[in-house]
């Protein structure tokens, strides 16, 4: 996906650093897409913003643009999903809540269904409930009234074989998975089971 196709995890965190200064609104014209790059115009990035502006309306989320970016960017993937975390920690107090947590997962998705190949294995909606549901569950957290600690987003996605499998599509060497768990012991969740229904289980409490 060019033209960000070479971007480390470190160039992905000068890219949030611009959008967190610059950027007052979450939305990203082209002008303003250039800027958080810190690029010039190209056929390239014409193209790459066509196929981020998933409305046709001259604006992407630029929520799904970082998240894309932070997932397939090259570098550790414990970086990159701690810049991740970052992101949508909007309060800056080490504090993912329910609705970042189902925002960020939703970003995920269609960041990645925008800049790849990537097919996700439900309704995008439904499965940032399940896996949001899947986290809070795993950490002990009500889902209304509390919060994951970074230590409890880890310890979710670095366990969970759906989520691993699908990062480990964008690793490249074994440096990429350094500070992991290994797979083996990863949990198997069905959430292309849990998917369809989970909009239901949106308002649940616990």
């Amino acid at each position: 996906f060019e033209p960000v196709a070479h971007l480390t995890v470190e160039d992905v965190r000068q890219v949030v650093r611009r959008y967190i200064e610059d950027s007052p609104f979450p939305a990203l014209s082209f002008a303003r897409f250039l800027d958080v790059l810190g690029d010039e115009e190209s056929d390239a990035h014409k193209k790459a913003f066509s196929l981020l502006d998933r409305q046709g309306n001259g604006v992407i989320d630029g929520f799904m643009f970082l998240a894309g970016l932070c997932v397939v960017c090259s570098g550790p993937l414990k970086e990159r999903m701690d810049l991740l975390y970052g992101i949508f920690d909007v309060n800056r107090d080490g504090a993912l809540t329910w609705d970042a947590l189902v925002l960020l997962v939703k970003s995920v998705e269609r960041g990645l269904t925008s800049m790849t190949q990537f097919e996700p294995i439900g309704r995008i909606d439904d499965l940032a409930v399940a896996m949001g549901k899947r986290a809070f569950q795993s950490a002990r957290r009500r889902q209304r009234d509390e919060a994951l600690t970074e230590g409890e987003w880890f310890a979710w996605w670095s366990l969970d074989s759906t989520v691993r499998t699908t990062l480990q599509r964008f690793c490249f060497d074994d440096a990429d998975m350094e500070g992991l768990p290994p797979m083996e012991n990863c949990d198997s969740v069905p959430y292309e089971v849990l998917a369809p229904d989970a909009g239901q289980a949106a308002g649940d409490g616990a």
